[in-house]
């Protein structure tokens, strides 16, 4: 075989955002001119069913290509802002499935939602180019080698997260930093940092959390999660009720045979309506008299898959301070959520472009001039919107690291309540519940309980998009 892959990664399904680095080499190298080597990537949501690109790379003084297509495969993935359709598989929105006209927000599905645009399957098919003399062109032979079954979705790795496993690279998701996110235990973590131990919610705030869902060959391990449990309980910890509902199409999701040849990649990454609204939106009964809810993730034996995430009722500030909730793109390319409750100050930021202009009517039959006639006046103005927002106070190390989330990432959104006057409308009016903002804040202190003992966050945004003023 004239291609031999040195190199590859350490696991087959990992983050975007990570070395992707593989080393082949030919032995047609030796002898022959103006050689290369080809990767041939088809990316797909699915069986990848046509060539997405083709890279020409050349060897290095030992003869071998080394190439890291993480770059590449980024510019295949994007956050999931929608609630999706697949098939007979719909989200839906206060009871109204996901189509044409009826589209809403992913952050406010009801139950579940399959992947869009985060997960995408990938095929490396390896090739050579080169001429036997140093006057004819190259000729191409792709499709020597094939490097199948790699999954990848929208997802970072920071800094030095990677393994290193019989000399090649990669992201352990049972074992990423410590946290397994591969479903197969309740010490599984879901796709955040956020606290599984307390969040706190209102009585009308949407919230989601994200799980890797099914088989990972390259692991050996996952599955389906069979259904979702939600256990309310007093403040004091004395039980109420429960609610549940299956991981099945007919919610939006997807529980099969564990999709074991990565057939499909939306399917592996879930995402699950969590918050107070959500669960109104879907139907579900909320006891007037809850402090607090756990949610929990079961196999088809109803034993726990995936860790416990407790969600504490966080009442009105006494002091009546504006509630701004946000919501963030992670590092794991899903949505985390964190409402500022403190002291929240907005203010606008104007520029005027002016223009002069002799006074009066010098055009008629007589000269005339009103009171309206200026001679300075504005062409335009632009006025930008912005906002300082205050946190509680973090009482641990963990919290205060999560939120630095929130400072670096690259899509932000306030997001509204619960809205009762639009139950029975189809899809989310646009602009109702999202307002897409940029956080503009430059510097970011990480606190710590020994040094800092409790940590509050002020942080610097503006609306993305200008208010509309008239043209004069």
């Amino acid at each position: 075989m004239a291609i031999t892959v040195e190199q590859d990664v350490a696991y087959k399904e990992m983050p975007a955002g990570t070395d992707w680095v593989f080393t082949i080499s030919s032995t047609n190298y030796a002898g022959n001119y103006k050689f290369k080597y080809i990767a041939d990537l088809w990316i797909d949501v699915g069986n990848p069913g046509a060539l997405s690109i083709r890279l020409k790379f050349s060897p290095n003084s030992t003869g071998n290509g080394i190439i890291d297509i993480s770059k590449i495969l980024e510019q295949y993935v994007s956050s999931d802002n929608l609630g999706c359709r697949a098939g007979g598989t719909a989200s839906s929105f206060k009871g109204t499935d996901f189509a044409g006209g009826t589209e809403h927000p992913i952050q406010l599905i009801d139950k579940l939602s399959l992947s869009t645009n985060n997960v995408k399957r990938l095929t490396i098919r390896w090739g050579e180019e080169y001429s036997p003399n140093d006057t004819d062109a190259p000729t191409e032979y792709p499709n020597v080698y094939t490097s199948s079954n790699y999954l990848f979705w929208n997802a970072v790795a920071y800094n030095n997260e990677q393994s290193l496993v019989s000399g090649e690279y990669g992201i352990n998701l049972k074992d990423w930093n410590n946290n397994n996110y591969i479903n197969n235990g309740d010490l599984t973590n879901v796709l955040t940092d956020a606290s599984a131990d307390k969040q706190y919610i209102g009585d009308y705030e949407y919230a989601t959390l994200s799980v890797l869902n099914g088989y990972f060959p390259s692991l050996s391990d996952g599955s389906d999660f069979y259904k979702l449990k939600i256990f309310f309980y007093e403040e004091d910890g004395s039980y109420i009720s429960n609610e549940q509902f299956t991981n099945a199409d007919t919610n939006g999701g997807y529980y099969g045979a564990g999709d074991s040849a990565l057939t499909d990649g939306s399917k592996h990454l879930l995402t699950i309506g969590v918050g107070t609204a959500n669960m109104r939106g879907a139907g579900i009964t909320i006891p007037a008299n809850w402090g607090y809810y756990i949610i929990k993730l079961l196999d088809s034996s109803s034993d726990d898959c995936i860790k416990h995430y407790r969600y504490d009722k966080r009442n009105t500030d006494c002091k009546g301070f504006e509630k701004i909730r946000l919501t963030w793109l992670n590092k794991y390319g899903v949505w985390d959520y964190y409402t500022f409750t403190k002291k929240n100050t907005r203010s606008t930021n104007i520029t005027r472009a002016e223009y002069s202009k002799i006074k009066g009517n010098w055009n008629g039959a007589t000269f005339s001039k009103y009171g309206f006639n200026r001679g300075r006046g504005v062409l335009s103005t632009s006025a930008t919107e912005t906002m300082s927002l205050n946190s509680d106070w973090f009482a641990n190390d963990e919290e205060a690291a999560w939120i630095e989330q929130l400072f670096i990432s690259p899509e932000v959104y306030i997001l509204n309540d619960y809205d009762f006057s639009d139950y029975g409308v189809t899809g989310a009016e646009y602009g109702k519940y999202l307002t897409p903002v940029i956080i503009t804040s430059k510097n970011y202190d990480r606190y710590s309980r020994a040094n800092d003992k409790v940590a509050q966050y002020e942080i610097e945004l503006e609306y993305s998009i200008n208010k509309r003023v008239q043209r004069a």
